[in-house]
């Protein structure tokens, strides 16, 4: 099942865009980024973002995951 998150994403190396990032989750604390888009139909530019920017979105993806998961926060968005 594919989810998707809303994130900042430097995709220049020195300004964020906001963006659409789809992905799996595959595990524990583990998910495949399946793309990430400006808007909803615009190109995938996944691929023009480097390494450790992927890195650093999965773990923010993973800190809201986890942070829905806590009792005293469920219910909220």
């Amino acid at each position: 099942m594919t989810d998707k998150a809303y994130l900042p994403v430097c995709t220049d190396g020195d300004s964020d865009v906001d963006c659409i990032i789809e992905y799996e989750v595959t595990g524990f604390y583990s998910l495949h980024l399946t793309s990430c888009k400006v808007y909803d139909d615009g190109p995938d530019i996944l691929s023009m973002i480097d390494e450790a920017e992927q890195e650093r979105i999965e773990q923010a993806i993973c800190r809201r995951i986890e942070w829905k998961k806590e009792p005293r926060y469920q219910g909220d968005n």
